[in-house]
């Protein structure tokens, strides 16, 4: 499947933590049609920052249970830059939200719910209400002499 947003990935161990940031070792598969195999498509290490990071307890929280822990990726990116110096590629893998696989608990840290912003599931985005409207503090001196009913 690889790594991308709606994949599900294995995370194998919390290797860094910084105050902006967490990294993690992970990987994704697929099942090999020819012989109904699993293979390993994606295996490295993601930094998770924004929400993804403020949730990063949960996977601390699931790796005390057992050696791995499940994730549904969302929202990442992947970016390189090639250093002329040492000769070589380095490609940044970041994750800026997931959720668990099982679907159970999103930290909520944040305080925001979790469809905040986002699309409701009848496809209708939510907004926010509407500022209340402004009042007019105008005197009757400030008013157009001429009758037009301008706008400004």
């Amino acid at each position: 499947m690889g790594f991308r947003e709606g994949a599900f990935a294995t995370v194998w161990e919390v290797t860094d933590r910084g105050d902006n940031f967490t990294k993690i070792r992970v990987s994704t598969s697929r099942k090999d049609k020819k012989n109904d195999e699993y293979v390993t498509d994606f295996n490295g290490f993601v930094s998770l920052i924004g929400e993804a990071h403020k949730k990063a307890d949960l996977i601390d929280r699931g790796l005390e249970n057992g050696d791995r822990y499940r994730i549904k990726l969302g929202a990442c990116d992947v970016t390189n830059r090639y250093d002329k110096d040492a000769g070589r590629e380095f490609v940044n893998y970041t994750l800026f939200d997931f959720e668990s696989a099982d679907g159970s608990s999103s930290d909520n840290s944040s305080g925001k719910s979790k469809n905040s912003g986002k699309k409701t599931n009848n496809g209708s985005k939510k907004t926010k209400a509407a500022p209340p409207p402004l009042e007019d503090d105008s005197d009757d001196e400030d008013e157009n002499d001429n009758g037009d009913d301008l706008p400004f």
